[in-house]
């Protein structure tokens, strides 16, 4: 999967200076250890916490030295989280950006994994990802 620098979006242009920080180190495990949606959703979690150094540090804490299951542990506990809490539904996409997330998705739910059928219809909803920051 690479590292983030590699990952449209994901990391910041300063991992070029200092890759011993806390969010490089970090996101780089996130990289090399999920694939999405698990990926975007830790990394928008570590990237967007009101507190991001001690969202990062807490990450690197909870994972470090216990390899990818750990890793795939913390992302399922975020995850658990999210379905917990109401989604709030996207109203305002363009039908073609809609296609092609149902497309990327297999027709299913990136989260919950249930189906929506074999053919886009427009019929499926997408929700916004609850924010990390409520949680932080």
């Amino acid at each position: 999967m690479g590292s983030p620098c590699n990952i449209s979006g994901s990391a910041s242009q300063f991992f070029f200076q200092n890759k011993h920080c806390a969010e490089y180190r970090a996101l780089s495990i996130i990289a090399e250890t999920l694939a999405h949606p698990q990926r975007t959703l830790l990394s928008t979690l570590m990237q967007h916490a009101v507190d991001r150094e001690i969202a990062l540090h807490f990450f690197l804490a909870e994972v470090s030295g216990q390899g990818k299951v750990a890793v795939s542990e913390f992302s399922a506990d975020w995850i658990y989280l999210l379905e917990k809490v109401r989604p709030v539904v996207c109203t305002d996409l363009k039908e073609l950006l809609m296609r092609n997330i149902w497309q990327r998705d297999g027709g299913r739910c990136c989260i919950s994994k249930v189906e929506n059928g074999k053919h886009y219809d427009g019929s499926f909803l997408i929700a916004y990802v609850f924010p990390p920051f409520s949680f932080l």
